[in-house]
């Protein structure tokens, strides 16, 4: 590379570059640089192109930059370094302020060789010839054997300790390189390259890193070791802020190692202490170094696991790293920038979670949710979906079954194709029948179940945002409802959400509770519509919220549609005649729950010895009577994988005892079956036997099983017009809830949100 310059220019020049060859051409010379040149002593190329104007290329090297700031930049008195304190230099040099020549050439010119100070604390910032004629025969002045004194009882060596009281400059050089404590915390490689990040101006002779340091480093922010960072230091311990870097080196030395204060922001020396039972006052980094030196023992450490000496660079490197990030991420412009995009971008407001690797080879928590993360979406069918139907499984439940219903609507409006069915709080899928046969089924809960709480919603949020639906529809997903009662706000700006409610639950005390209690009004500006199978639930969350008509639509009524069963009343050729000579059978199915009132049965049976009562269920929260095998009349048939499957033709009376309900499924195929019921008046109930009193008991005689039993007998005892009625219910609810009907309530709530 080769440049041609003015005389005082090649002055200049050759006060960086003593032996810079240049042949004459006319007024100027011409001098050549055989090698391609990237950093040189005393020039901050960074800040002198920060300073040096509109003529700067961005793109030049580093040898145009040089050039130029001595054509253009000493014009502008651009000081090509950080370390040059001018007001210190023509306060210490009065014969520099006299003779009106620029500090900084003076400095360049004559001042670094005749050993003249270019600030008060870094004496080594000169030109590299100079740096090395100096170390050729190095010493310690006053100030670097004070700060030696100030730490000796970080020395190991008793003549190294000795040689520092003396102030004996020379043995002092010759035996502390050799310290078993330097040699273990003082890294030669790390203290470079960390100087060549921070101060590229300052030349460091090879071998000489240590003395260096003493000379220059102990002032500035450069690390000489992973496990010490200047800015960790200061930032992370209060009582500290206010020293200076010297004296933050000399107290981390003397006390910080010794306490197990954590040095820097890989590497926990308490918790390191507390799990290899140190003794109080035993450094946790020399004693982890040591074990690494003498039998090859890996440091454990937040970003790696040290198995080797030569991995102590990397992870220097990424703690540099990781501060430099923290620092920018705490900037005043990103923090703004951050707190706008809270309100779009659910992940940005994830909690930060600490990171503590006890051990190598521990997993922390974030690994799993990446883990998952990765696995969720290589099991993915697709990466775009318009719609995600959140369920918590598939099993013999109402809830599922309107899932199904659900699905079949959004299937042929969006596609098969465009819809995933997601199960979030268990693996379970026993009725695919129910869903459309070509969407895809997603189960979540297989990869997050060993999940925490906040990160099974974190990994629920990844996969929303991911496959960029358009459309969330939750039913009864309790994770769903975390998620949007934790991220909600973000995702309603992504997408529509919808959710179904079926009814409150209801404590052994008597009060409601259950997810309209739970997430209704925390959720509810998040929501685009909420989905009711009952009048009677929207009338309560209308009166609990004394919601106004604006807010009351968002709460649409869906009739769940009925499904194709055996229809009893309505089968040809039926003879009523077939059941006279029969004993008479009242079948009941649910859970062996407190919800079902299962106990309100048993009590029935045992005050009805003559009718047989068939029962199919099991207890799932609760445990069944204890006596119950001893009531002959009721017959435990296990579970039905179907309603069509059950022996409806041997049935007189259908009974539901239920103590609080939305719509249940199970009444509606009853009634679509054409058979009698007795039902308690709870939820959707009293709506669907409207002006079938037969059928309904009263509130009042909710627990009366005197009021289920009188009905019981009544219609038992009058099955020719019980079964009459039935058909007239039937004509009612497969009128009511039809699918057609439910499928274009579902459509106009999309083409409304739209």
């Amino acid at each position: 590379m080769q440049f041609n310059v003015s005389n005082d220019t090649l002055r200049i020049a050759k006060s960086f570059f003593p032996e810079l060859q240049a042949i004459k051409d006319g007024k100027n010379w011409n001098v050549k640089f055989n090698n391609k040149i990237t950093h040189i002593p005393l020039f901050d190329s960074e800040l002198v192109a920060s300073q040096i104007g509109e003529s700067f290329n961005s793109e030049a090297g580093t040898l145009e930059l040089f050039f130029l700031w001595i054509d253009a930049g000493r014009e502008q008195e651009i000081i090509p370094t950080r370390l040059f304190d001018e007001k210190f230099y023509l306060a210490r040099n009065p014969d520099v302020q006299k003779s009106n020549m620029w500090a900084f050439d003076h400095f360049l010119l004559f001042g670094a060789e005749e050993n003249r100070l270019p600030n008060s604390k870094t004496p080594d910032c000169a030109p590299e010839q100079v740096i090395e004629m100096r170390y050729q025969d190095a010493t310690l002045s006053e100030s670097d054997l004070g700060f030696l004194k100030s730490i000796i009882g970080f020395f190991k060596r008793q003549d190294v300790k000795l040689a520092i009281q003396q102030g004996d400059s020379r043995e002092i050089l010759t035996k502390l390189p050799e310290d078993e404590n330097v040699l273990l915390l003082f890294n030669a490689n790390v203290y470079r390259k960390s100087i060549a990040s921070q101060h590229p101006e300052l030349h460091i002779p090879e071998g000489k890193e240590f003395l260096h340091w003493i000379r220059n480093g102990r002032h500035l922010e450069a690390a000489f070791t992973p496990f010490f960072s200047i800015r960790h230091y200061r930032n992370t311990y209060s009582d500290l802020q206010k020293l200076s870097n010297e004296g933050l080196h000399q107290h981390f030395l003397n006390h910080g190692l010794y306490e197990n204060r954590n040095g820097s922001s890989v590497f926990n020396a308490g918790q390191y202490a507390n799990i290899n039972r140190l003794k109080n006052r035993s450094s946790a980094v020399l004693f982890a170094l040591k074990k690494l030196q003498d039998e090859g023992t890996p440091i454990p450490t937040r970003a790696l696991t040290i198995n080797h000496k030569s991995k102590l660079e990397h992870l220097a490197e990424l703690g540099q790293q990781a501060e430099l990030m923290a620092e920018r991420l705490q900037s005043p412009e990103i923090r703004a920038q951050v707190k706008k995009a809270e309100a779009y971008e659910p992940r940005i407001d994830f909690r930060p979670q600490g990171r503590q690797v006890l051990c190598p080879q521990l997993n922390h928590p974030a690994d799993d949710l990446h883990s998952a993360d990765q696995l969720i979406y290589n099991n993915l069918a697709k990466t775009r979906y318009k719609a995600l139907m959140l369920i918590p499984h598939c099993r013999m439940s109402g809830a599922a079954r309107v899932s199904g219903a659900l699905a079949h609507v959004l299937a042929k409006h969006f596609g098969d194709e465009n819809i995933c069915i997601v199960t979030t709080d268990g693996t379970a899928f026993e009725h695919p029948e129910w869903f459309p046969e070509n969407v895809d089924i997603l189960d979540l809960h297989k990869y997050t179940a060993h999940l925490d709480r906040d990160f099974k919603i974190q990994a629920l949020v990844l996969l929303l945002r991911g496959v960029n639906a358009q459309h969330i529809y939750n039913v009864n997903s309790r994770l769903g409802w975390e998620t949007i009662h934790s991220y909600g706000k973000q995702l309603s700006t992504l997408c529509s959400i919808n959710s179904y409610m079926f009814c409150s639950d209801r404590t052994e005390s008597g009060q409601r509770t259950g997810y309209p209690q739970e997430f209704f009004t925390s959720t509810f500006f998040y929501h685009e519509h909420f989905f009711v199978d009952n009048l009677q639930l929207k009338k309560e969350l209308v009166q609990d919220h004394l919601l106004t008509k604006k807010f009351a639509d968002k709460i649409v009524v869906l009739n769940t549609p009925t499904s194709q069963q055996i229809s009893v009343a309505a089968e040809p050729g039926w003879k009523l005649s077939k059941l006279w000579n029969r004993k008479k059978r009242v079948f009941w199915a649910g859970r062996f729950d407190r919800q079902k009132n299962f106990n309100l049965l048993v009590e029935i049976a045992k005050n009805m010895p003559d009718i047989e009562f068939w029962v199919w269920g099991k207890p799932v929260l609760d445990s069944a009577p204890k006596d119950i095998s001893e009531i002959k009349n009721i017959k435990l048939l296990g579970e039905y994988g179907d309603f069509s499957e059950l022996p409806l033709e041997s049935c007189h009376v259908w009974l539901y005892t239920s103590l609080w309900d939305g719509t249940p499924t199970i009444i509606l195929d009853v009634a679509t079956a054409g058979i009698p019921v007795v039902a308690s008046p709870t939820g959707g109930i009293p709506e669907l036997l409207d002006g079938f009193p037969e059928f309904l008991v009263s509130e009042t005689d909710l627990l009366n099983p005197n009021a289920y039993i009188s009905r019981i007998r009544s219609l038992v005892d009058n099955s020719d017009g019980a079964f009459e009625r039935a058909h007239e219910l039937q004509s009612r609810v497969t009128q009511l809830h039809d699918a057609v009907a439910f499928g274009e309530a579902i459509i106009e709530t999309i083409n409304l949100g739209a």
